[in-house]
């Protein structure tokens, strides 16, 4: 096995709970404001995955694995705030539920879970940009500084990321309600954590690969659906 899907272990585990957890509490009796909570989020989960999922993947022309792990990077402030009032409701006494009472405790740091894969995709992309670059065909042929800055802002610069995440055009509810300057990190931060996540699921290469298709894709302004 290699490194990269040991780490996904763990992330992988962590989204299947979730949605474990979210189907138990489904058809279980709970107050009207939390079943309309609920509702709402498997509302949203199929946004991402029939829009936001598919408009990636045309545009990366990478098939996700795992789409769950969208459950993190695009739903963790709802999740988390669903569980959190879950919880109180438990302790309080209010209601009983099947989930349980460690997975409550897991989801307070769901946000950092997401800023996780955020740190490992921007690590990705860097080393992807490189390999992008470095054709296995010409190995003796260096790439020259200009072309690697280049290819390196286009990607990994904070406001490019939200200028890419932007020609995305995904589903995030938190950007809409922050500031420009937190809305442009909170979208540069979920930009990278689209690039944890393929890395995760397939590796350096995989990550090498959308990054051209990406780039190829925003030069253009469109997209190029996968044959």
């Amino acid at each position: 096995m290699k490194f990269y899907e040991i780490m996904a272990q763990s992330f992988i585990k962590k989204a299947n709970l979730i949605e474990r957890n979210l189907d138990i509490l489904k058809n279980e009796n709970l107050p009207e404001r939390l079943v309309y909570d609920i509702n709402s989020i498997y509302a949203k989960y199929d946004q991402v995955k029939n829009v936001s999922k598919q408009r990636i993947e045309q545009c990366t022309q990478y098939d996700f694995k795992n789409p769950n792990l969208f459950l993190i990077l695009f739903l963790y402030r709802e999740i988390s705030t669903f569980f959190n009032e879950v919880k109180n409701l438990v302790v309080s006494g209010k209601i009983k539920t099947k989930v349980p009472p460690t997975f409550f405790l897991e989801m307070k740091d769901i946000k950092e879970t997401m800023m996780t894969l955020a740190f490992i995709g921007d690590s990705a992309i860097e080393l992807g940009v490189v390999q992008s670059i470095w054709h296995p065909e010409n190995p003796n042929t260096i790439p020259t500084k200009g072309t690697l800055d280049s290819t390196k802002k286009f990607i990994t610069q904070g406001a490019h990321q939200a200028v890419l995440w932007d020609f995305l055009d995904l589903y995030d509810s938190e950007i809409l309600i922050q500031s420009p300057n937190k809305s442009m990190r909170l979208k540069s931060s979920q930009f990278e954590t689209i690039f944890g996540i393929i890395y995760l699921e397939a590796g350096l290469e995989a990550v090498e690969s959308a990054i051209g298709n990406l780039k190829k894709n925003h030069e253009k302004g469109s997209v190029e659906t996968p044959i």
